[in-house]
C-alpha cells in the first residue's frame, strides 16, 4: 500500500493488485450522524441521496446510463462516522469512473423538483423505519445514549423537511475538503493505468478546511450498573443484545479481534459450542465488534425463548468468565489462521480491499501497526489481560426486546454482575 499526498492536497491510498482483473475506486469522506449537531442529524446521508437524484449535470437517467456503459455501478453509503462511494470497473474504464468521481466532488447544485423528489424518498425511508422497533437502534442508545452516536443516520423526519438546498450546499462545503476525505484506489492497475488516475485526480480542485474531530467517547462508558433496556413486544421469542465498552489502545491490533473471535464468532466459537450446540437454548447467537476512533464496543447477541432467558444469560457469564481465565492453544488454532494466513484473501477482492484499507487507515486512523502474533503463552497472557479488562459489570449494558412482562431487570442485573468474581 502507498499513501500518497497529491500536489493539490488530495489524498490517495494505492494498493496495486496485479493477480486481479478489476479496478475499485473509492471515496471516503469523515462525515455522518457522529459528526452532526442535533438540527444538522440525517443531513449527510440526504446529500449522498441527493449526488443519486441529480450529480452536476447529469440527470439520473443519464448517471445510470454512464454507469451501465461501462458495466459498473455507483454505490454509496452513509455510515455514522463516514460517508463513501465506489465504483468496481474494468480497468479499461478508468478515466470514464473517474470522471464520475469528479462530479460527485464538484455537484453542488440540485434542480427544485428534483430535490423535492428526494427530500420525499429520504423522508418515506424514515417513515417506513420508524413503523417497528429496531434492536439495532435501541442498542445504540443504550450504548451510546445522549451523544451523537445515539442518533439516527438517516435524522428525522422533520429535520429534512427543513433542510434548504443551501444547507445541503454548505454542509458539502465544510466536509469535502483536502483534510477531510481521501480516494482509495485497488487492483490490476499497471503503472501507466496510475500515472493517468494521479492526473486526473491532480486536476481535482479541492480546498483545506479543518478535519473532522473524531467521534466523541459517551461519558457513560465504563461506568455502567450495568445499564438495562427492556423494550415490550408481543414477540414470544426475546431478542437479546449484551454489549461490552472498550477504550483506548484496548482495541489496537488484532487481540480483540481474536479475543472477540473465540467468543463469539464463528461455528466453533465458545458461546456458539456450549449456548447453541450443547445446551439448545438458542439457534442464533454470535458476538460483533464496533470500532470507532480510540473506542470500541463488542456486543453479544441472541434470540432465546423468555422462559429460558436467565439460564441462557447465566451461561454465557459461565463461558465469558472462563474465557477470562482459561483461553488455550487450541482456541489459537482456531481462531489465529483468520487473522494471519487468511489476510491473503483481500488479495482477492479489489471491493474489499478497497474498503478495509481506507477503513483502517483512514476512518480509524490506526497508527499502531498489527503486531504479528503467534499461538504462545505470550499471546494467551496478552488475550487474558484483555479479557479481564473487557469483560466487568462496569462495561456492561443489556438490551431486551419481547414480551417482557415478569423479567426483573434486577435479577438481570444480578447475573451480569457475577463477572465482578
Amino acid at each position: 500500500m502507498e499513501y500518497i499526498k497529491l500536489n493539490n492536497g488530495i489524498k490517495v491510498l494505492f494498493h496495486q493488485m496485479l493477480n486481479t482483473h478489476s479496478v475499485t475506486i473509492g471515496l471516503y469522506i469523515k462525515a455522518g450522524s457522529a459528526y452532526e449537531m442535533e438540527e444538522q442529524n440525517g443531513i449527510t446521508h440526504f446529500l449522498e441521496h441527493l449526488h443519486f437524484r441529480q450529480l452536476g449535470r447529469m440527470s439520473q437517467e443519464e448517471l445510470y446510463y454512464k454507469m451501465e456503459c461501462i458495466g459498473s455501478d455507483l454505490r454509496g453509503l452513509t455510515y455514522c462516522d463516514f460517508l463513501e462511494y465506489n465504483m468496481k470497473i474494468h480497468p479499461d474504464n478508468l478515466e470514464e469512473a473517474l470522471a464520475i468521481f469528479r462530479e460527485i466532488i464538484y455537484a453542488d447544485e440540485w434542480d427544485d423538483m428534483e430535490f423535492e423528489k428526494e427530500r420525499q424518498v429520504v423522508i418515506n425511508q424514515i417513515k417506513e423505519k420508524g413503523n417497528y422497533i429496531s434492536l439495532e437502534n435501541e442498542v445504540r442508545k443504550c450504548v451510546f445514549q445522549n451523544s451523537p452516536l445515539a442518533n439516527e443516520i438517516m435524522g428525522t423526519a422533520e429535520n429534512v423537511r427543513n433542510f434548504k438546498k443551501s444547507d445541503l450546499k454548505n454542509y458539502k462545503k465544510q466536509i469535502f475538503t483536502n483534510n477531510n476525505l481521501i480516494f482509495c484506489i485497488t487492483g490490476c492497475l499497471q503503472d501507466a493505468g496510475w500515472e493517468k488516475a494521479r492526473k486526473i485526480l491532480e486536476s481535482v480542485d479541492l480546498r483545506d478546511g479543518n478535519p473532522a474531530r473524531s467521534p466523541v467517547v459517551p461519558q457513560v462508558f465504563h461506568s455502567r450498573k450495568p445499564d438495562m433496556v427492556f423494550l415490550m413486544t408481543n414477540d414470544s421469542l426475546l431478542d437479546v443484545n449484551l454489549s461490552f465498552d472498550i477504550s483506548g489502545r484496548k482495541q489496537t491490533g488484532e487481540l480483540l479481534s481474536i479475543l472477540n473471535c473465540i467468543l463469539g464468532e464463528g461455528t466453533g466459537s465458545n458461546l456458539q459450542k456450549k449456548l447453541r450446540e450443547n445446551l439448545g437454548y438458542t439457534s442464533d447467537i454470535y458476538s460483533y465488534l464496533e470500532r470507532y476512533k480510540g473506542f470500541a464496543v463488542m456486543h453479544i447477541r441472541f434470540s432465546v425463548e423468555k422462559r429460558l432467558l436467565k439460564q441462557c444469560l447465566t451461561e454465557i457469564i459461565y463461558v465469558i468468565s472462563d474465557t477470562k481465565n482459561k483461553i488455550t492453544s487450541r482456541d489459537l488454532d482456531v481462531s489465529l489462521p483468520f487473522y494471519t494466513k487468511n489476510k491473503i484473501f483481500l488479495e482477492d477482492d479489489t471491493a474489499e480491499m478497497n474498503f478495509q484499507l481506507a477503513y483502517q487507515n483512514f476512518v480509524l486512523s490506526r497508527e499502531i501497526e498489527n503486531e504479528e502474533l503467534k499461538n504462545n503463552r505470550q499471546t494467551i497472557i496478552s488475550l487474558q489481560k484483555l479479557a479481564q479488562t473487557v469483560f466487568i459489570p462496569e462495561n456492561a449494558g443489556v438490551v431486551i426486546i419481547g414480551n417482557v412482562n415478569g423479567i426483573s431487570k434486577k435479577s438481570v442485573r444480578e447475573i451480569i454482575r457475577k463477572l465482578s468474581g
